[in-house]
């Protein structure tokens, strides 16, 4: 498409309009894409803690855990606090969450010429990126925290976007 003496920011806008509405139509009508990387100071740690938000990922119902193409990526680091004599007192989680930007409306809406460069430039791009820092002894618990931090600060927008845009266009269909 070739959108001839318009300017670039009426393309920006165009884009971003475009970008929204794959986004909330993507959050009303299928289940949200979520990859989870965790590290921690040793393998059980890391273990339980990706077991523990896995499962309350799974437990929100409209999320699938993947290992590839996510719409959401959830980085944790789980750090043990713990005596001079090796007693663990507590556990650190730092958590990041970012959102992929989704490039399959911005690419068409550019110059063919541009097309693959801008697909290029824009695959790996993510947005949104929320943090959270959690301490406490109870690594379940740090997990359920962290995740209903996302579910509500993250999904909850996304599913309500997603909601007003189907609202809209069985608005349009009358």
């Amino acid at each position: 498409m070739k959108y001839k003496g318009e300017s670039l920011l009426a393309r920006a806008l165009l884009s971003l309009v475009m970008f929204g509405v794959s986004i909330s139509a993507h959050a009303a009508s299928e289940h949200f894409r979520v990859h989870v990387i965790v590290r921690a100071s040793d393998e059980q740690t890391m273990e339980r803690i990706t077991s523990d938000v896995n499962r309350q990922l799974r437990s929100l119902g409209d999320v699938d855990v993947v290992d590839s193409d996510p719409d959401f990526e959830i980085a944790a680091v789980v750090i043990q606090t713990k005596t001079r004599y090796g007693n663990i007192v507590d556990y650190t989680m730092a958590t990041v969450i970012l959102a992929r930007f989704d490039n399959s409306t911005l690419v068409p809406a550019v110059q063919s010429q541009f097309q693959e460069e801008a697909k290029s430039a824009t695959s790996a791009l993510y947005y949104f990126p929320k943090t959270s820092l959690e301490i406490g002894p109870n690594l379940e618990e740090l997990a359920k925290n962290a995740i209903a931090e996302f579910d509500t600060q993250t999904l909850g927008p996304a599913r309500k976007l997603g909601q007003q845009m189907q609202d809209i266009m069985k608005k349009m269909k009358k």
